[in-house]
C-alpha cells in the first residue's frame, strides 16, 4: 500500500497527508543524495516515475534469478515462516529505506525487523528503491523523519495487514 492510500483509509495516519515528508525532493537535493551515496560506494540510478523505475529494476536482476512473493502471503504464521527461511538469504533483496541522507547514509527501520535482516546479513545483492520524498539532509533529520513519520506509516501498514 502506498502512503497516500493508507492515509485515506486510516484515521490515525490521515493527519500526515500533507506532511513535507510526502513531497518530492528538489532536483538539487536529489543530486546531492545521489552524489553522497556514490561517494559511499553505492551504485545509484535516478529515474522518473514508476514505469522507468520498474524497467531499471528488472534490468538489474540476472537472468534466471528467482523471485519470492513473501509479501503476498496474508497468513501471519506462514508469512513469518517464509521470512525466516528464505527472506534473508536470496541472491537479490529488494527493499526501501526510512530515509536517504544527502550525506550518502541510509536509515532503515521497520516494526517487524524482517527488512533489516535482509539488508544487514542476508542477500548477496541489496537493491534499495526510494522515492525522493525520503531524502533528508543528514542523520539527525533521518531520525526525525523516522520517529515522526515513518513509524506512523509502519503502524498503519501493520493495522491494515493484520486486520
Amino acid at each position: 500500500h502506498t502512503f497516500s492510500a493508507l492515509a485515506k483509509s486510516d484515521a490515525q495516519l490521515a493527519r500526515f497527508a500533507n506532511s513535507p515528508y510526502t513531497k518530492p525532493a528538489s532536483p538539487e537535493r536529489t543530486a546531492a543524495a545521489k552524489a553522497g551515496l556514490e561517494n559511499n560506494g553505492f551504485k545509484v540510478y535516478v529515474v522518473k516515475g514508476r514505469g522507468q523505475a520498474f524497467e531499471t529494476l528488472t534490468s538489474l536482476f540476472l537472468a534466471g534469478a528467482s523471485v519470492s512473493k513473501i509479501l503476498s502471503e496474508k497468513d501471519p504464521v506462514k508469512h513469518s515462516l517464509l521470512r525466516r527461511t528464505i527472506g534473508t538469504s536470496p541472491d537479490y533483496y529488494l527493499t526501501s529505506m526510512a530515509a536517504v541522507g544527502e550525506d550518502g547514509k541510509l536509515a532503515h527501520a521497520d516494526f517487524s525487523g524482517f527488512k533489516v535482516g535482509g539488508v544487514a546479513f542476508g542477500a548477496a545483492n541489496v537493491i534499495v528503491v526510494a522515492g525522493s520524498n525520503k531524502i533528508v539532509k543528514n542523520e539527525s533529520e533521518a531520525r526525525k523523519r523516522t520517529h515522526e513519520f515513518v513509524y506512523e506509516g509502519e503502524s498503519a501498514r501493520t493495522r491494515d495487514v493484520f486486520k
